[in-house]
């Protein structure tokens, strides 16, 4: 059974990059997020973004040091795994919200025009981005939930890098 492709609506299709070649600045970052508030309200949370994106959030729990995934699926869609252990509460000032947003800014580093995203940025190691391209996905996830990194995230990637 074929799944139905997921196409980014309005407004978020004119706003929300993919198939990124390279790793934008942080002020991209943050301008993005302030758009996202702006096109769906201030206090939309991570899910509802990661909804729009095509991506499902499934909640169990991870073994390993890794908060959350983002692994991509039929339909141009991803399904975003957070760890149980992250969960407070369902909004996005948690850790939880934070992982989430953090994932979701992963998939502009995909080309979605098949039925299956895939990444185009080289990573150098298996299911981790460059230091980069973690870095991006911080500063938008901080500047979207208003939470910082250093708050509660595991230091593996600096510790791998």
């Amino acid at each position: 059974m074929a799944v139905e492709r997921h196409v980014i609506r309005p407004p978020l299709n004119r706003i929300w990059p993919s198939n990124l070649l390279a790793v934008p600045d942080s002020e991209f970052a943050v301008s993005l997020a302030r758009d996202i508030k702006r096109e769906l309200g201030k206090h939309a949370s991570p899910q509802e973004l990661a909804a729009a994106l095509g991506c499902t959030v499934v909640f169990k729990a991870m073994t390993g040091r890794f908060g959350a995934l983002l692994w991509p699926s039929e339909g141009n869609r991803f399904s975003l795994i957070c760890d149980t252990r992250a969960v407070r509460d369902n909004d996005d000032a948690t850790p939880q919200g934070f992982r989430i947003a953090h994932e979701t800014a992963h998939t502009m580093f995909y080309n979605r025009s098949g039925d299956q995203p895939y990444v185009v940025v080289e990573r150098p190691y298996y299911g981790i981005g460059t230091p980069g391209i973690e870095e991006f996905c911080d500063t938008f996830a901080s500047e979207l939930t208003g939470l910082q990194r250093e708050v509660f995230k595991p230091k593996l990637i600096d510790e791998l890098l």
